[in-house]
């Protein structure tokens, strides 16, 4: 009877462990983690790709007469560097990791918070790096879905350029070289 009695214990200890593991959150680390590995030219240098693009810039014209003359003319009563109309696609984490607002569009506003895959491990096996929460652009419509948040048409608080996906990636692509 006692047997069975821990292992029972064992097995509920083991699942709750388990679920643990399964609903982990995972949370930002910032581009500065992101380019230790990610700023060589013989792995792409995304980083600096995205360092010289508008991504990185994203919060920076927040700071700008024009951005405070559109969030007038929005109804935008705050600050836009510290308005949530402005800084969701500005800083899209803002809210949930302030420590990197002024990273702008950062790594991990595309590609999910990097605790978990930004080991060295979890880089090489591109499987274990989604399982950890890498998220993948890999097709046309993964990255139309996430860019078009915030580039459209019908943009609440500013005119935006119309989205055309190939003239906008070609902007920022950044992909590893093959090996």
């Amino acid at each position: 009877m006692k047997k069975s009695l821990w292992i029972l214990v064992l097995l509920v200890s083991m699942g709750v462990i388990l679920i643990g593991l399964m609903a982990q959150e995972f949370t930002y680390v910032g581009v500065n983690k992101c380019k230790i590995c990610h700023k060589a030219e013989k792995r792409g240098n995304q980083y600096g790709k995205w360092l010289e693009g508008p991504h990185s810039k994203a919060f920076e014209a927040l700071k700008s007469d024009k951005a405070a003359e559109i969030a007038k003319k929005a109804g935008v009563t705050t600050p836009p560097t510290e308005s949530a109309e402005c800084l969701e696609c500005h800083s899209p984490y803002a809210s949930s990791a302030p420590e990197f607002k002024e990273e702008g569009v950062g790594c991990e506003a595309c590609h999910g918070p990097g605790s978990g895959y930004k080991s060295l491990k979890a880089m090489k096996d591109r499987n274990l790096a989604v399982e950890k929460g890498l998220v993948l652009l890999d097709t046309d419509a993964k990255k139309e879905a996430l860019c078009t948040k915030c580039h459209k048409a019908d943009h609440k608080y500013h005119e935006i350029k119309p989205f055309n996906l190939q003239e906008f990636w070609s902007k920022i692509e950044h992909k590893k070289p093959a090996e």
